[in-house]
């Protein structure tokens, strides 16, 4: 039983290190592919291209379907980084509650390895597996929760863009007018 549990444990790693390393190497050539128009000049260099994040958004993505996507409120506010990393943490987790419940349900399998010399530890363990992954589970949501709205604002300065109705420092209301030509 052991070493069936071991080699599915293999076969899951190959898959996420096959999954990591697609998501590595098709990335650049995605991004590459976005900025290809085939024109040289023309309007399609006018247009624009990044458009403003509302922080308030992003917080409401990170909460929902953030529960189920860690990292969608960070995807939101342009963060890539941070949102894969919340991501791959909300994975780790889930792979560290459901591996837990396993071994904690059915202690007598797991006795004598690595997880312990006998069936009150290796039940134990099982019972922390499903205690820190929940606690990283929470950690990461929280994490874009709080994450989300400061990356869409940093977003949004460092492109220099604004909603387009806001209040002004002076306190009055303010429209912005966008016209195509």
């Amino acid at each position: 039983m052991f070493k069936m549990y071991i080699m599915y444990l293999n076969r899951f790693k190959l898959i996420l290190l096959v999954v990591f390393l697609s998501g590595v190497v098709l990335s650049p050539l995605k991004a590459q592919a976005q900025n290809f128009t085939g024109l040289t000049g023309g309007l399609v260099s006018t247009q624009h291209t990044r458009f403003y994040k509302d922080p308030t958004n992003a917080f409401l993505l990170a909460f929902f379907p953030g529960i189920l996507i860690h990292g969608f409120g960070s995807f939101y506010a342009q963060d890539p980084l941070m949102g894969t990393s919340l991501l791959t943490g909300e994975v780790i987790s889930l792979i560290g509650v459901t591996f837990g419940a396993i071994i904690h349900s059915n202690p007598s399998n797991y006795t004598g390895t690595f997880l312990g010399p006998s069936s009150g530890t290796v039940k134990n363990n099982g019972a922390n597996m499903m205690l820190y992954g929940g606690l990283l589970f929470g950690i990461t949501w929280v994490v874009d929760m709080v994450h989300a709205p400061i990356a869409a604002r940093s977003y949004d300065e460092r492109n220099n863009l604004q909603p387009i109705a806001w209040i002004s420092p002076q306190g009055t209301p303010m429209l912005a007018m966008n016209w195509k030509f």
